[in-house]
């Protein structure tokens, strides 16, 4: 396997000790890691070059978890797990809105964080053709261009992989189970549905236009799931 064919993570974390157990324990799974530990160092190493993965803690010198994101998003669709000590449904609701694709709650479980590492990884590389429908949306997993109506919209990788699900069961009801379990698949998920309802609302806001509200893009059904309200996409 060459360089070029290794996925690399960059952890961003004020703890030496985790960053320097979590480092060991991907490098020996096969990954290349980076780590800074402070978000100012971590933004000078994002403008230099290209991350797989991104595992950031919400509290650290400098620039925080939450700044450090929005900076990041400006320029990157680069996968982003935060790393925090509060559990809180509200604190995770605002890192997804944020931009982040993943929340994993410390004492961290480090095969678990690797298993959604992976995910990450995998998810922000598809290799699926590009696709548009009859309602004036056009996507391309490949380059991860979305555009609707001739307007550009930038997802995370999370949002993205949730829209592209929901567009190729156009017309269906999607259940929240089964878009958690596409989204983390081989992964034990106990984070419950409130994620999703974030993501969901995040791709309406981010999928307005002149042209018709957000909600007739895609329509929820109460506590069952969601329904893509499109013309069956064309490859």
């Amino acid at each position: 396997m060459t360089n070029k064919q290794i996925a690399s993570v960059l952890i961003v974390d004020d703890d030496v000790q985790y960053c320097e157990m979590l480092a060991n324990f991907l490098q020996e799974q096969g990954f290349h890691v980076v780590v800074a530990h402070d978000g100012s160092s971590a933004q000078e190493l994002c403008v230099r070059q290209t991350f797989s993965c991104i595992v950031l803690d919400v509290n650290m010198p400098t620039v925080n978890g939450a700044t450090f994101l929005q900076l990041l998003r400006a320029f990157s669709f680069t996968p982003v797990i935060m790393c925090s000590g509060i559990s809180d449904e509200s604190e995770m609701v605002r890192f997804f809105t944020l931009g982040a694709d993943d929340y994993v709650v410390k004492p961290i479980r480090i095969h678990e964080l690797t298993a959604r590492i992976k995910v990450a990884i995998r998810r922000g590389a598809p290799e699926e053709p590009a696709y548009t429908d009859d309602v004036g949306l056009y996507v391309d997993p490949r380059t991860r261009t979305v555009v609707t109506n001739g307007r550009s919209v930038k997802l995370t990788p999370s949002e993205f992989h949730i829209l592209t699900v929901l567009m190729t069961k156009s017309n269906q009801l999607v259940t929240r189970r089964d878009l958690v379990e596409s989204l983390y698949p081989n992964v034990e998920y106990t984070g419950g549905f409130r994620i999703l309802d974030v993501h969901i609302s995040n791709i309406r806001s981010k999928l307005t236009s002149t042209n018709g509200p957000a909600s007739d893009i895609i329509t929820s059904v109460y506590g069952v799931g969601y329904v893509y309200n499109g013309v069956k996409p064309r490859v």
